[in-house]
């Protein structure tokens, strides 16, 4: 019986270490002991305990000057090898390279984890003018090419879910928020292929996307280039979607996929 408590025990503050790491991702600012205790609905010395064993880990760290906690250097190292070990970024990196080369354009390799399309590796360009992402960020599955590349695949109660989780933020006057354009939308993309991003999350900014799949045929993710609207203009971009399709197709076949 003293066996099992024990267990529970660790449990249950492992558990709590996890949702305190999820908190201070999502709200993206250092947070203190009392309000991760408001957030938790737990007694402040269980947060502190907790956030004292994640501190020597270094997976969180404390501000000299606010005393508040934010995610720490370690999280970045894990996360490191977590990325190194994806056979997708293993597989698609040469193709990366040789999109990057062949367009002169950003390149991103995206995939669909924990209900969100997020970027995991990418290939910046020389010369041109280079959008800024990071490795780990979101890519709105509604309004860019990497992301509705993936959502457009998605069966249509994952589609609805997004919709209804995510929302459709207006970030720019081309983004789509009505969610019958956006289903019309995708299904011209799993016609055609290919999606395009034309100012919807950026303005003055232009993406092209293809789906990643995996040996089975499901799409897993996407790879994309990203340039300015002075770059990838309506003249040109017929020459660069058949090579982004192409790259995208050497991948899925990297992965296993003997379709067309």
């Amino acid at each position: 019986m003293l066996k099992v408590e024990k267990k529970a025990k660790k449990l249950n503050s492992l558990d709590r270490g996890i949702e305190i790491l999820e908190i201070l991702a999502t709200t993206k600012r250092q947070m203190g002991v009392t309000e991760l205790s408001e957030w938790l609905d737990i007694d402040k010395a269980s947060v502190y305990r907790t956030l004292a064993t994640l501190e020597a880990r270094n997976i969180v760290e404390q501000g000299l000057e606010t005393k508040k906690y934010f995610l720490g250097l370690k999280l970045i190292e894990l996360s490191s090898v977590l990325l190194s070990q994806l056979e997708v970024r293993i597989r698609a990196k040469p193709f990366l390279k040789e999109l990057c080369e062949r367009t002169r354009e950003s390149v991103h390799l995206a995939i669909f984890v924990n209900n969100a399309v997020v970027y995991i590796d990418k290939e910046e360009s020389l010369g041109r003018i280079t959008i800024k992402t990071e490795i780990g960020m979101e890519a709105p599955f509604h309004c860019t090419a990497t992301g509705k590349a993936v959502a457009a695949f998605l069966p249509e109660d994952k589609i609805d879910n997004l919709i209804k989780t995510k929302g459709l933020t207006p970030y720019t006057p081309n983004t789509i928020v009505s969610p019958g354009m956006l289903k019309a939308h995708f299904a011209a993309i799993r016609e055609n292929g290919y999606a395009i991003d034309d100012e919807e999350f950026d303005i003055g900014v232009r993406c092209i996307g293809a789906p990643v799949r995996n040996f089975k045929g499901k799409v897993i993710g996407s790879i994309g280039i990203s340039g300015s609207v002075v770059s990838i203009t309506f003249e040109n971009i017929q020459k660069y979607i058949p090579i982004v399709v192409e790259i995208s197709k050497k991948i899925s076949s990297a992965m296993g996929y003997k379709g067309e």
